[in-house]
Order: structure tokens, then C-alpha cells, then sequence
């Protein structure tokens, strides 16, 4: 058993193809044995900080999880089949949306079309688009790329893009809500993050958070927006506190 750290997606290719490559979701069983030998574990560290001064932190992964397998202890994991994805980021939200927005049954190209109540044959709905319950749509509204949470109300032709919409926000008419991500941005930022799995690019898209309200004709472009805020004038790569 290799027990590795948040890898990379580059690191995971490395394995023999005979090894399974799993992801630990954290969550465990034990028996009793397991706990007495996190004891000794404990027990042993405090006798080399006597003597170094370190050695006081102790891995559940590192010091008893990695070694079970090599011990008489049985080891079972739970496997799951369906999507991991390690949403740390805003950007890492949007993109996992994408994924499964393309990828699963029943979703056709466009949207997700649950409920005739929240478009109509003046509105677009476009790629990637996820909408939550009880959302009211203006008409003239163009949505691609985002996510809109539950309760949120966009006034007429407003467009929404590269965005995440929290529950309860309320966006007035004519109003533009844009982030710039694109295929360059997202790789530029995964080369400088050296992880594929922890992107930490928050310039390149708008966030905003609960019940925000956004008058009309305000332009949002690359801003985060924490709850509770009014929205009565244009905001550029801005964090709004």
C-alpha cells in the first residue's frame, strides 16, 4: 500500500497498471486493535520528543493506515463509482458542473431542462448551465456556464456567464454578470498551481453569495461578492466584503 498526500493527476499515472488507484474519502471503521496501536504510535512519538523535541503529531494515514496491509489485520474499502472531485475553489465548482453536465444520462447539450417554469421561448439557456429550485428567469436572459443556486430571480435580459449564483440572490434587468475563464486561463493557473486537482484561480470568474442584490444595469466582471451586499454600480476584480 503507497499512501500519497493530495497527488497530482500527473503523479497517479506513474502506478503499475496492476495497482488500483484509489481515493480516500476519509471516512473509517476500526477495531479496537487499530486504536491500541495508535496508542503505541502515540506512546513512541512522546519518548523521541523527550529526546528531540519533536515528533508530537501523529498521521492516521501516515503512521497506522499505511501499514495495515502489511500487518494480519483485514482491510476493506468501500468503493464508490460515481464522480470525486476535489471542489476547494470556486473554479474547481464550475468545472466540476461542466464534467457533469456532459457527462451524465439524461442531460442533453443545452441545459437541463427540469421545469418549463423557468424559461421560456425568449430566454437561452446554454452549455453547462445547472439551475436550482424555484428560480424566476426575465425574459431576454442568456445563462451559459454557471451555476444558480435555489430562489434566484433574474430580471429581463440579463446575461449570466462563468459564474456561480448563490441561493436567494436577486439580479436586476439589462444587468451583465461575467467571468473571463477560458481554456488558456484555466491551464495558465494549473501549470502555476502544480496540482490538477487545486486550482486556485478566483480572478477569472463572479461569485456571488447569498442574497446579494444587483440593481439594474450593473455590469459585474471577475469579482467575488460575500453575502448580503447591494450591488448599485460596475465592479471589476473585485472581493466585496
Amino acid at each position: 500500500m503507497h499512501y500519497v498526500e493530495k497527488p497530482s493527476s500527473e503523479f497517479c499515472v506513474q502506478f503499475d497498471s496492476e495497482y488500483d488507484v484509489l481515493i480516500n474519502g476519509g471516512i473509517y471503521m476500526f477495531s479496537k486493535d487499530v486504536i491500541l496501536n495508535l496508542l503505541e504510535v502515540a506512546h513512541i512519538r512522546k519518548e523521541t520528543e523527550e529526546v528531540t523535541g519533536k515528533g508530537d503529531n501523529i498521521s492516521l494515514e501516515m503512521d497506522i493506515l499505511r501499514w495495515l496491509p502489511h500487518q494480519t489485520y483485514s482491510f476493506d474499502v468501500f468503493k464508490h463509482q460515481d464522480y470525486w472531485y476535489n471542489l476547494k475553489t470556486p473554479l474547481s465548482a464550475l468545472l466540476a458542473n461542466s464534467a457533469f453536465s456532459r457527462n451524465s444520462n439524461g442531460w442533453n447539450d443545452e441545459a437541463d431542462q427540469l421545469d418549463l417554469e423557468y424559461t421560456n421561448p425568449y430566454v437561452t439557456i446554454g452549455k453547462n448551465a445547472t439551475i436550482g429550485r424555484n428560480v424566476k428567469i426575465g425574459n431576454g436572459v442568456k445563462i451559459e456556464n454557471a451555476i444558480i443556486g435555489d430562489n434566484v430571480i433574474i430580471g429581463d435580459n440579463s446575461y449570466v456567464t462563468n459564474a456561480i449564483i448563490d441561493s436567494s440572490v436577486v439580479i436586476g434587468p439589462w444587468c451583465r454578470i461575467e467571468g473571463s475563464i477560458n481554456n488558456s486561463t484555466i491551464w495558465n493557473d494549473i501549470k502555476h498551481s502544480h496540482s490538477a486537482g487545486n486550482i486556485q484561480n478566483i480572478h477569472n470568474l463572479v461569485v456571488l453569495c447569498e442574497n446579494t442584490h444587483v440593481s439594474e444595469g450593473v455590469f459585474v466582471f471577475n469579482s467575488i461578492v460575500l453575502p448580503h451586499k447591494e450591488l448599485s454600480c460596475d465592479i471589476k476584480y473585485e472581493i466585496v466584503m
